[in-house]
């Protein structure tokens, strides 16, 4: 059942292109969230003919930015591939909404990957978390691996997360290439970059070396943590960051239960901190006992 302007409209008679028609036919309603909520719907039917295609991508530019966010997403969901230069122009936009739902939209369709690269340079975190997390969705992302690793020693922790998402998702092999990198990151004097830091090298998981896991043992001695969110995250803006993205300790206990075969000296070491004070330590060394196996249990 469709609803537009007070009236019902029922579609289970409609074949897809009657209902992709039907709702085309009401993006020129004047109300701006009828139009989104239309694109919405466009969306999840799956596919749309090349004409019903233009009309949605005419939409691209519309001045309203709520809607060209909306049509880019729709695109991408579509996977409109005749969008993709539009959709890629979109990405120098300075509205985030738009360049958020441009990436998307991209890495959804895994298309110019080298755009979005491009837009890790930019300097709002909002792009970069947003081109990241476009980047999962690519076929070569690999090939991006010396920026993404850059990006753990941002200042954002939504940025951190997403490269250390991406990097860990990436493989050993790939990432022993960037080693070096995110090593020095180990040394910073914000806590969040040392935990982001650390989990990236719990991607190295069986690769690591005794060097990489007496590096990470050292960090379950800090007691630092990052709050540079506290604000946005009691204003209800962002959600707050894992204890593994925000404590270098937790960072460090949660990779090492990562590296298995590799880190099975470090179970003293990780059973010291059962008794913390600090009880996220705690969890998260015992839940790196729990990764490791039967070693821990000895």
């Amino acid at each position: 059942m469709l609803s537009f302007s007070g009236q019902n409209y029922t579609t289970s008679a409609f074949g897809l292109s009657q209902q992709a028609d039907f709702l085309i036919s009401k993006l020129g309603y004047p109300d701006k969230q009828e139009q989104i909520d239309t694109l919405r719907r466009l969306a999840d039917l799956g596919s749309c003919s090349p004409k019903q295609i233009c009309a949605i991508e005419d939409l691209l530019n519309n001045v309203d930015s709520d809607l060209i966010a909306s049509a880019c997403f729709t695109l991408g969901a579509l996977k409109a591939e005749s969008s993709v230069p539009k959709i890629a122009s979109k990405l120098n936009s300075a509205d985030m909404d738009i360049v958020e739902a441009a990436c998307w939209a991209l890495g959804h369709m895994d298309c110019e990957q080298e755009e979005v690269v491009k837009v890790l340079q930019m300097e709002e975190p909002r792009a970069k978390a947003a081109a990241v997390s476009a980047l999962k969705g690519m076929s070569k992302a690999e090939n991006c691996v010396s920026a993404v690793a850059q990006l753990v020693g941002t200042s954002s922790a939504a940025v951190r997360k997403a490269a250390v998402e991406l990097l860990q998702s990436f493989g050993s092999e790939t990432i022993l290439g960037v080693k070096p990198v995110i090593s020095g990151f180990l040394a910073d004097e914000s806590s969040g970059v040392v935990a982001a830091a650390a989990m990236a090298l719990g991607g190295l998981r069986t690769s690591a070396t005794a060097f990489d896991v007496s590096a990470l043992e050292a960090l379950l001695n800090k007691s630092g943590e990052d709050k540079s969110f506290q604000m946005l995250s009691a204003a209800g803006v962002v959600a707050k960051p894992p204890p593994a993205l925000r404590k270098s300790a937790c960072a460090a206990a949660a990779a090492l239960g990562m590296l298995g075969d590799a880190a099975t000296s470090s179970v003293p070491r990780l059973a010291e901190c059962l008794g913390s004070r600090d009880w996220e330590l705690r969890l998260e060394a015992l839940k790196a006992l729990g990764a490791l196996g039967k070693p821990a249990a000895h």
